[in-house]
């Protein structure tokens, strides 16, 4: 499933005109307008508040390792520059590595 195909964001795209496009932070609908991320529940903005992931219920974890945020169930993945447990969206589900990003 992808942001096309996912009906709870084709319902909120429908609903908030100003969306110029949508994704999930944690398992949560967020959308952009302007070049800034907001919650599409309360309209805060993604970078203002620390949300818990919406299958576990876990906030994000602080790794030492690479001073970054990870989703609490992975934690730090060895190799990897960027991971995703899909929080309840299995579709959702990712891992990057660097060279991912280069091709």
């Amino acid at each position: 499933m992808s942001m096309e195909t996912d009906p709870e964001m084709l319902e909120m795209l429908e609903r908030r005109p100003e969306a110029e496009s949508a994704t999930r932070v944690r398992g949560h609908i967020a959308y952009m307008h302007d070049e800034m991320w907001f919650y599409d529940d309360n309209g805060r903005r993604v970078d203002s508040e620390l949300r818990h992931c919406t299958l576990c219920g876990r906030k994000p974890v602080w790794c030492e390792y690479c001073n970054d945020d990870h989703d609490a169930c992975l934690g730090h993945v060895p190799g990897k520059m960027d991971a995703c447990c899909g929080h309840g969206h299995s579709e959702y589900k990712y891992a990057l590595t660097r060279y991912d990003l280069a091709t």
